[in-house]
């Protein structure tokens, strides 16, 4: 059933080797950003605090996308990695976080990133090759504590290991920092989450042991960042969570034209500390994507040929590009006293028209980054 599940969504596109490599209208790693309003580029905002999200694609994984490439060596651990950093460079964050990054890849990562990073990485439990990895600036921040969370252990605790499919071997970090330039403390959730749409309820589940953990163990005002890829959709039952609604069955993925699990998700709803869980006022970065890009974008030109796309979501129109599977399933969450100042745009629907699938010669991953840029407020 999983293989199954797998190849649909991820099956490879055959290109022609004898044609160009395929370009993109827009250049993956200087994208511009997109300002809050009343903030601009030469605002010089002082201690802001720039973060990226981004699954990076175990090697593990790319010989399932090795059709997407004219040649093979685009999807090598080398030049894979290159491009990794070449991303990072671009971006220059303060904090990341990343998943699905495991050995092969690390071994060439890890000795670069930690001239500039503090990095903690995390195996995923069970024998899987990959993992999680949060960096943030030595220069800048302090650990003071982190915490694994794993969501077989949590599954086993709460009774739900019953059904196999719950022990997922996925994990999220927690790392609490101390920011010696605000002198502020801020605490970094790093979560990856299951990614079957076969089970909606296994996500819903473990949205819900990441946003309890964050309602049991911080204050309303502490500061907050939830990055992750979440492999759910910005409707998806779980993010209803945040503002204590019950799971919808319309909002539940369908599979091969069946709906799937709803039961699980009200049981679990029922059992939610959703009056703590309103205290953190938690909000997605990237569901102020459209506003933040109706403020920057210039207006249409009349030499259009055709009329702009009108989103159907405030979302971005997609975080993740196979050929069959195009959705936003990574997110960034804030609370505290954070206030998100600016966003790194994406290329829309029509920038990516010549491009079947990620990754390929030009970028190392199926999934595209996400960067905000916050600073405390007083």
């Amino acid at each position: 059933m999983l293989k199954s599940v797998w190849n649909k969504l991820f099956s490879p596109h055959k290109l022609d080797d004898s044609l160009p490599p395929p370009q993109c209208a827009v250049d993956f790693y200087q994208m511009p950003y997109f300002f809050a309003d009343g903030v601009g580029s030469d605002s010089g905002e002082k201690h802001s605090v720039k973060v990226m999200q981004f699954n990076v694609l175990a090697q593990t994984y790319s010989d399932f996308f090795l059709e997407n490439v004219a040649d093979s060596k685009h999807l090598s651990k080398e030049h894979r990695s290159a491009l990794i950093l070449k991303l990072l460079d671009a971006i220059d964050p303060d904090i990341f976080c990343w998943q699905e990054v495991d050995v092969d890849l690390w071994k060439l990562l890890e000795p670069k990133l930690k001239k500039k990073y503090k990095v903690i990485g995390n195996q995923r439990p069970g024998g899987k090759l990959d993992g999680i990895v949060t960096g943030f600036l030595h220069s800048r921040f302090e650990e003071k504590s982190r915490n694994i969370l794993s969501f077989d252990e949590m599954a086993k605790n709460s009774g739900h290991s019953k059904d196999r499919d719950f022990l997922t071997r996925h994990i999220a970090q927690v790392t609490t920092l101390f920011d010696r330039a605000a002198n502020r403390m801020l605490t970094v959730y790093n979560a990856f989450l299951y990614w079957n749409p076969a089970r909606d309820d296994v996500k819903y589940y473990q949205i819900a042991c990441v946003f309890e953990w964050i309602a049991r163990n911080h204050r309303a005002a502490h500061n907050i960042l939830l990055l992750g890829d979440l492999n759910s959709k910005p409707n998806s039952n779980g993010f209803r969570l945040l503002a204590g609604l019950e799971p919808l069955e319309e909002n539940i993925e369908v599979l091969d034209g069946r709906p799937q699990r709803l039961q699980t998700c009200t049981e679990i709803f029922k059992l939610a500390d959703l009056q703590s869980l309103k205290l953190q006022n938690l909000q997605n970065a990237y569901a102020h994507y459209r506003s933040f890009e109706k403020r920057n974008r210039p207006p249409p030109s009349e030499a259009m040929d055709e009329e702009p796309v009108q989103p159907a979501s405030s979302f971005p129109p997609f975080s993740n590009y196979t050929k069959n599977f195009k959705e936003t399933i990574d997110h960034i969450f804030f609370s505290g006293s954070l206030e998100l100042l600016a966003l790194r745009s994406m290329p829309d629907v029509r920038d990516m028209a010549d491009i079947v699938a990620l990754p390929n010669q030009m970028f190392p991953s199926d999934h595209l980054p996400l960067v905000a840029v916050f600073r405390y407020r007083a």
